[in-house]
């Protein structure tokens, strides 16, 4: 019975301890270990007092546990490349008709542009190949500007869009400060030469910022001088020539009033208070000016006062805000959603 007894013992204790041998065991420590454990062995009917038992089980081995801190445990390594793109969300995304209809060419990769791109939900961009975030209908600036346009996009949001805060005292110094920076960040060390900011890159910037995309330069900055491409534009000033980076620029500002109508163009000259509005007020005739990033807002008072808005952040409160079509609106009909596609 004793017998058994330590057995039980024995058994337990390699069950219930976590053990570490310095040492793998060799046949000689497997007998020696056998041999000890033989000497304790009584035979039936031998008396063992309970205290001989306890110190005959501890001089059979000797325990080293290892401190809880030096255990070394792998994580599991899960690779990144291999797992499947889940896009979970928590309710369910509703699309009034007007939507429907108006995301079955964003399905296949068309994006939508001019008034209507002001009314694109991002929920419509779910599933399509076009990218859109929350501030900016149909731009990601999840990674940043990559170029001038983009620049000039970001840093008007941040200024003038549904959050936006000027940073500077009045709107005007604003669209300097915006203009300079993009021009010298992603255009190059060109725009440095003056320490402040010239009508041409104001041109530039309103332009680019609208959308004029049939305009642009004719060539491109290598750091501190413009390499022209070879074109050239019919500037209607005489002193401009025609492959300069700002002849498009100048030129369609002369065909939109928004510059002085002389002979000679001041190059380089700054741009003043009066010159931005002058140039944003002959710009937009008193109408929203629409992109496909959303619409402004330009209002000329004693200042200037510039609101972007999207279906996001409905259009200012005026009086021709009421003929807007919204998409939240489910009592638009079909009759409606014909013409807004197809034209009266």
């Amino acid at each position: 019975m004793k017998r058994v007894i330590i057995y039980f013992l024995w058994t337990f204790l390699c069950l219930h301890t976590t053990v570490s041998f310095s040492q793998a065991a060799s046949a000689d420590d497997i007998d020696a270990i056998l041999a000890d454990i033989n000497s304790i062995v009584v035979e039936p009917g031998e008396d063992i007092s309970e205290s001989e038992l306890e110190d005959d089980i501890d001089s059979m081995v000797t325990l080293e546990i290892e401190p809880e801190e030096s255990i070394s445990r792998e994580e599991p390594t899960t690779s990144l490349d291999s797992a499947p793109v889940v896009y979970t969300m928590n309710t369910p995304v509703v699309y009034s008709s007007w939507e429907l209809i108006h995301r079955m060419p964003m399905l296949q990769g068309f994006a939508w542009t001019g008034s209507i791109a002001s009314f694109v939900t991002p929920a419509m961009y779910i599933g399509t190949p076009l990218q859109t975030n929350m501030n900016t209908v149909g731009y990601d600036t999840t990674m940043g500007p990559t170029n001038y346009s983009e620049c000039v996009r970001s840093e008007t949001d941040m200024s003038f869009g549904p959050d936006g805060e000027i940073y500077q005292d009045t709107v005007e110094d604003e669209l300097r400060d915006i203009a300079k920076f993009c021009a010298v960040e992603y255009l190059g060390s060109y725009f440095e030469w003056k320490d402040y900011t010239t009508r041409e890159e104001i041109l530039m910037m309103i332009f680019t910022l609208f959308e004029e995309d049939d305009i642009g330069l004719p060539g491109y900055f290598d750091d501190n001088r413009f390499v022209s491409d070879g074109r050239e534009v019919d500037v209607p000033y005489a002193n401009i020539d025609g492959s300069s980076w700002y002849a498009s620029y100048v030129t369609r500002a002369y065909e939109y009033v928004m510059v002085e109508d002389e002979e000679t163009w001041k190059i380089a000259r700054k741009a003043t208070d009066t010159d931005i509005r002058t140039m944003l007020e002959n710009y937009s005739l008193g109408e929203d000016v629409g992109t496909e990033y959303g619409s402004y807002r330009i209002t000329i008072d004693d200042g200037i006062k510039i609101e972007k808005y999207n279906i996001l952040n409905s259009a200012p409160e005026t009086d021709e805000s009421a003929e807007t079509i919204s998409t939240t609106d489910d009592t638009i009909s079909s009759e409606d959603i014909l013409r807004e596609l197809f034209g009266e």
